[in-house]
């Protein structure tokens, strides 16, 4: 009895000591997301009839993000601007292929590598809490090279909640395209970490939310887009997939029902996974998110 007794504790106190070790690293994992990425866009053969130079901003001191802006030769001061917000993990040049095709369909193109990826320096990743001052950043940097340019944005994944809270933030962007995002953060967490592991931690996440909320001076409870959406009055196209093995098209439904747009689009793409919705749904949906670019921005 007294050895079960012993082996008891020594469980009981190596599963708090898990729990403990858990709740003060896990933190980093939020806050640092592998930086992964695609092939450097400037590292490519030029395409003829595209123009393609580098774009730095440092939104705050001590963080510098560095993107790159593409447009049409010959291009127009009154050419609508499309800003491309990347999920996470990846990084800016994962667009490169999109602003080709939105440069050949008549749009000047900017992207940025996100704080904690690709090739920015400084600052953490969370999640739209200040990214979302990032983009009017960006915005601002636009305008003073095209005044008269007019604004859309397109965001996957972790780039889509991001775009969600910068149009509610910034009335500037005209119009968005959002695709394969997340309700809830904290909700979102939970979702990743039972895929990941197969088991139901939420008990234990909450902790380890706040300590990377501490750490990276931000609220990871109230980065929640469905509530953004309810701020946004422009026209929106969220596209979700039936089968997203991350975030459930739930998650995109209760955003779709709380935009305030009257001119919302809602994409349901059957059979379609986390990424790749255009593949999935095929040639038209390109057309579809073109079509509504030009729509409300030309």
């Amino acid at each position: 009895m007294r050895t079960v007794r012993r082996v008891s504790i020594f469980l009981l106190v190596l599963l708090l000591v898990a729990i403990g070790a858990f709740v003060i690293f896990a933190p980093k994992l939020v806050l640092y997301p592998v930086r992964g990425g695609a092939p450097d866009v400037f590292a490519h053969a030029p395409t003829p009839g595209v123009n393609l130079s580098g774009m730095r901003i440092e939104p705050e001191k001590g963080i510098s993000l560095e993107g790159f802006r593409m447009e049409p030769e010959g291009a127009k001061a009154s050419m609508p601007t499309l800003i491309l917000l990347h999920g996470i993990c990846n990084s800016k040049d994962a667009y490169e292929d999109y602003a080709r095709h939105f440069c050949r369909e008549g749009f000047r193109v900017v992207a940025f590598d996100s704080r904690a990826h690709g090739k920015s320096r400084g600052g953490c990743c969370t999640y739209g809490w200040h990214e979302k001052g990032d983009v009017s950043k960006i915005i601002d940097e636009v305008i003073k090279i095209d005044p008269g340019t007019r604004i859309g944005i397109f965001g996957n994944s972790m780039g889509g909640a991001i775009a969600l809270q910068a149009m509610a933030a910034d009335k500037r962007i005209e119009c968005g395209v959002i695709e394969s995002t997340f309700a809830d953060f904290r909700e979102a967490v939970y979702l990743h970490t039972e895929e990941w592991t197969g088991l139901k931690l939420s008990p234990y996440l909450d902790p380890m939310l706040w300590r990377a909320g501490v750490q990276g001076s931000w609220d990871p409870f109230e980065v929640r887009p469905e509530e953004s959406a309810k701020s946004i009055d422009r026209p929106v196209f969220l596209a979700h997939g039936t089968r997203d093995e991350l975030f459930p098209i739930s998650q995109g439904e209760r955003i779709f029902r709380n935009l305030a747009s009257p001119d919302k689009e809602w994409v349901r793409v059957e059979g379609g996974r986390h990424g790749g919705l255009g593949q999935t749904y095929g040639p038209e949906y390109g057309k579809r998110v073109t079509g509504f670019f030009k729509k409300w921005l030309m």
